[in-house]
């Protein structure tokens, strides 16, 4: 990878940053998160992939000149990833309701 790659890779993981902790925050504005600090860790990461899948797939194809193959790889490992993290929410919410109960 050349610099304008990792500039541009480092761009992406800024603004998932960024735009994971808005969503987030919205989020839990509507509707709390249950199941203690895993949860919210989990949901804040999941937010952050989701914010930033649709511009991953266009700067990967577009910009990074990447295959259209590989790019859909990429988007649907993020996009596996961010169901796994909100099934670990799913999981944890339920989990925190059944010890209240």
């Amino acid at each position: 990878m050349n610099l304008f790659n990792i500039a541009i890779v480092g761009g992406l993981i800024l603004f998932a940053l960024y735009a994971g902790r808005v969503v987030a925050r919205k989020s839990e504005a509507k509707k709390p998160v249950e199941g203690g600090s895993v949860a919210n860790a989990a949901h804040y990461a999941a937010a952050a992939i989701a914010s930033v899948l649709p511009l991953t797939l266009c700067s990967t194809i577009f910009v990074l000149q990447f295959g259209r193959w590989q790019s859909v790889g990429i988007c649907a490992g993020l996009f596996a990833l961010e169901f796994l993290l909100l099934g670990i929410v799913a999981i944890s919410a339920r989990s925190s309701r059944a010890k209240e109960a």
